[in-house]
This record gives C-alpha cells, sequence and structure tokens, in this order.
C-alpha cells in the first residue's frame, strides 16, 4: 500500500479530460458541419431567383425584337471618279533658252519716245515693246492720203474724157489724133492713181513699224534701247 499523506488530493483515474481550447474548437467545427447546409440552401435559393428575373427579361427582350423591327444603319454611296494628281518637283539648276530672237527696228531715224518692258519680262507675241516717235509718219500718211484722193479725181476725169472722144470719134465728130491724147491722158492719170496708192501703203507700212513689237512670246533676257534714244534702223534693241 501506498502511503498518502494528509492534506493532499488523491489523482483522478481515467482518460484524460480535454481542455477548454479543445472543447471551443470542437463546437465550433460541429457548428460549421450543421451550419453548411442550411448555407448551400440559401445560396441556391438566390441563384434560382436570379434566374428567374434573367429568363424574364430575355423573354421579353425576345417579344420585343419579334414584334419590332432593328433600325437600319446609314451607308453613303460615292462614284468613283478618276482626278489628275499634280506632282511638284523641286530642283536647281541653269536654265538657258533654246532659241534666241533678236529685236530690232525696221524704221531708223527715230526717237523711242516709249520702252515697255524690261530684262525679265514675259512677253506674248505682238506684245508693244517700244513706241518711236512717228508724229512725221502721219504727216506723212495725211499728205498721201490727199495725194491718192486727187489721183482718184484725176483718174475719174481722164476716164471720163477719153468716154466722149469715143463716142465722137465713131460718130466722126473727132480726129483719130484727138482720141489718142485722151487714151494717154486717162492712162496717165491711172499710174498716178496707183503710184499714190503705193506710196500710202508705204507710209501705212512705216508707221506701224514705228510700233516696235515681240516677233514671238517668251523672256526677255537683254534690253540695249532707252527712252529718247535715236534708233538706227537694224539696230538690236532686246533679245
Amino acid at each position: 500500500m501506498g502511503l498518502i499523506s494528509r492534506g493532499a488530493t488523491a489523482p483522478e483515474v481515467g482518460p484524460p479530460r480535454p481542455s477548454r481550447q479543445g472543447i471551443d474548437a470542437v463546437a465550433f467545427t460541429t457548428a460549421l458541419r450543421h451550419a453548411a447546409p442550411a448555407r448551400t440552401v440559401l445560396l441556391l435559393a438566390v441563384l434560382g431567383a436570379l434566374a428567374a428575373c434573367g429568363g424574364g427579361d430575355e423573354k421579353k427582350g425576345a417579344e420585343k425584337g419579334g414584334s419590332q423591327p432593328a433600325a437600319g444603319q446609314t451607308v453613303s454611296v460615292t462614284t468613283a471618279t478618276v482626278t489628275s494628281v499634280t506632282r511638284t518637283v523641286t530642283a536647281s539648276g541653269t536654265v538657258s533658252a533654246w532659241e534666241e530672237v533678236p529685236v530690232g527696228a525696221e524704221t531708223g531715224g527715230l526717237v523711242a519716245t516709249g520702252v515697255f518692258v524690261d530684262e525679265g519680262s514675259w512677253v506674248r507675241q505682238g506684245q508693244p515693246l517700244v513706241q518711236l516717235n512717228d508724229a512725221l509718219l502721219r504727216a506723212q500718211l495725211r499728205q498721201q492720203q490727199a495725194g491718192v484722193q486727187t489721183a482718184e479725181a484725176n483718174a475719174a476725169r481722164d476716164d471720163a474724157a477719153l468716154a466722149r472722144s469715143q463716142e465722137l470719134k465713131e460718130r466722126g465728130f473727132l480726129s483719130q489724133a484727138s482720141l489718142d491724147t485722151a487714151l494717154a491722158n486717162q492712162r496717165a492719170s491711172q499710174a498716178n492713181l496707183a503710184s499714190a496708192r503705193a506710196a500710202l501703203s508705204e507710209t501705212q507700212t512705216r508707221l506701224s513699224q514705228a510700233t516696235i513689237r515681240a516677233p514671238v512670246s517668251g523672256q526677255v533676257i537683254s534690253r540695249s534701247v532707252t527712252r529718247g534714244q535715236i534708233v538706227a534702223a537694224g539696230t538690236e534693241l532686246f533679245r
């Protein structure tokens, strides 16, 4: 037999008792096991309600789509056309004329009263370049116009005289010598008229040459005439 001291408590015989922390863990695990089925049932119920709502919306959308057609998309149609595209090439270099045309005066002894272009100017064919003093030529033109009128009057008079002489000769009232004289006078007056007309045409030509014009279209690269200069015939004025 063993000895038991006074005041001491004898140890309990049997299986060991679990601690308080162990009891709490076991109780929490048991509670989770009992709560899991209830939570699962609640989650399934919520999902079923959401599915029912979604199905109703889809059904309403399908019914609405079936009753009203979807709006079409607006499309713009453009006709294809062919157009030209301008390409600009920039380059540096020296440009020279492939043909140079000297421009001079055909009528000499006149003073340049106007110079209308300068070096670098672009001109068109027939454009005035220089104006020469044409006052003397205009005076000669008026004089020769009067000479033509006089020659025309003399020619008309001699034509009428010849016609009368021929009539008198046929009737026997005029000699052949008188008829020959009338014929000679008529021919002389016609010659004078032709000469007066030729002189008038020459003066008109010289008057037109008093305005020096561009023979071709192009660019002026040199100028050798100034205002007030007396221009001689054949002198180069431009190039």
